[in-house]
């Protein structure tokens, strides 16, 4: 894998050295001085031999080369490959009858872990349950102290599927040509840590193409489309995915679109950001037949030419994709001041533009996966405060993610609610739980957004002590 250096933008002197002691300390492979072999045990030395009964794939030939030159090193081994002959104990990767890819299936990273005095075998149904297997087998050494392995067969499944992040070196806003900087040995990390998806903060008027509404077409659409599908295919070889956060922000009155389809101007928008406060901005009318399918078109597009996406994240709550009833100007909570969407229910309205962004997601893939995402959502939802008529509109192809906390009122007596990313409840909270209830009660999942390290009333810390309650969270959640 050698990206192309003009994709992974360079960093500033002293960021630089910071990302590189990370990367380059590798602590994860030592070997303990006090470690030795137990009984029960096998110990891999300097005898055995690796073998892959795999084809080569990007994935499996960077997992092959990453475990023999830096896996293997740090204790203290440097083993050959197996040509099919001798007596020699192997460590061997084994791929079985093959899945079907989906990214959303757990199925894709199972994986079996047999060890014997002979032969230690991680096998799987797909090349991404092999990649797993392996980061078992080095957090079982590595927290062992050294290449030791206890006798028997382990099946594994992952608990939680798919498990998206994101990376620390990025831009104000991401760009297809600027996603910031993740050179392959952080992929690698990343991926060793359990992420295997990304999320990447795209404006979709960067990436519009659509026939019916063709004045909002991006002039830089093929070249953007191919800086997304190559780092999807360099971030796929870690068993990493890429999937975008849409935006859809508000125009000016003298846009092209609202120039030549003046009907689809909706509602003005008042939030506090610096280019639309205060000035006349206008949301592409959420009420519009014609304004949907430019979307549905879009995402198809998209999603069709990038067939390497996994799927898309669509804040429809006080951001991101806006609809008529995001923030409107002057209009009391639950209204709006768009004149067509005036009188409508929001919630059957959000759940309209919802629907028509998943088609066009789906069209290109009954893998690719939509998830909506009601963040801030206390605007429109007024009169439906969890949003639960919102589901009941949903069609079945859309996902529901929702914070796991906030909301409720912190556990002291107080009375104070808190808010997003707070860690001062645990969850889940009594939003989260309200919405998994009617889900599940359709016989659907529902997916959920935490952050660690971070909470808003102590951003300037570097470290926040309190990694046991992340931990009764990931508990709680699953």
């Amino acid at each position: 894998m050698n990206p192309d250096p003009a994709l992974i933008p360079s960093l500033d002197p002293r960021t630089d050295a910071v990302f590189r002691e990370i990367i380059s300390r590798r602590h994860r492979f030592r070997r303990s001085p006090e470690a030795t072999v137990q009984p029960g045990e096998v110990e891999i030395t300097n005898g055995w031999q690796l073998r892959l009964c795999a084809p080569e794939t990007p994935l499996t030939g960077q997992l092959l080369t990453r475990f023999r030159e830096q896996t293997l090193p740090g204790f203290g081994l440097k083993l050959s490959e197996h040509h099919g002959d001798g007596t020699a104990p192997i460590l061997e990767w084994h791929l079985e009858a093959s899945l079907p890819f989906d990214p959303h299936q757990p199925e894709v990273e199972s994986f079996t872990l047999e060890v014997s005095a002979e032969r230690i075998r991680i096998s799987a149904r797909h090349e991404r349950g092999l990649l797993h297997g392996t980061h078992r087998l080095e957090w079982t050494m590595a927290n062992r102290g050294g290449p030791f392995l206890s006798t028997g067969r382990q099946t594994h499944q992952p608990a939680f599927m798919p498990r998206i992040s994101n990376g620390v070196f990025l831009p104000t806003r991401q760009h297809p040509t600027e996603l910031g900087h993740f050179p392959n040995d952080y992929l690698a990390l990343m991926s060793f840590y359990g992420v295997n998806g990304l999320h990447l903060y795209i404006d979709l008027w960067d990436l519009f193409r659509s026939a019916t509404l063709p004045e909002a077409a991006s002039p830089s659409y093929d070249r953007d489309i191919a800086a997304l599908r190559a780092f999807a295919q360099r971030a796929a070889a870690f068993g990493i995915d890429l999937y975008l956060v849409l935006n859809t922000g508000p125009r000016a009155t003298d846009h092209p679109v609202f120039q030549a389809h003046p009907e689809l101007r909706g509602s003005k928008v008042e939030i506090f950001i610096e280019e639309i406060s205060g000035r006349d901005w206008y949301n592409l009318c959420s009420g519009s037949p014609k304004a949907l399918a430019g979307y549905e078109e879009a995402l198809e597009s998209i999603f069709t030419s990038a067939p390497e996406l996994a799927g898309a994240i669509a804040i429809i709550g006080g951001e991101c994709v806006y609809h008529c009833f995001t923030r409107p100007a002057n209009s009391a909570r639950g209204e709006t001041n768009c004149p067509h969407c005036q009188g409508r229910n929001p919630s059957r309205e959000v759940a309209a533009l919802v629907n028509a962004c998943a088609r066009g997601v789906k069209r290109a893939g009954k893998e690719k996966v939509l998830y909506a995402w009601p963040y801030s959502a206390f605007v429109w939802s007024a009169n439906d405060p969890h949003q639960l008529e919102w589901i009941d509109h949903l069609d079945p192809e859309v996902s529901v993610l929702t914070n796991f906390d906030g909301g409720d009122a912190i556990a002291n007596g107080s009375g104070v609610r808190v808010f997003d990313y707070n860690i001062g409840e645990i969850g889940p909270s009594a939003i989260f739980a309200d919405q998994a209830r009617r889900l599940r009660e359709k016989g659907r999942p529902i997916y959920t957004k935490v952050e660690t390290d971070t909470t808003p009333d102590a951003f300037f810390l570097p470290c926040i002590p309190v990694y046991h309650r992340w931990a009764e969270r990931a508990v709680a959640m699953r």
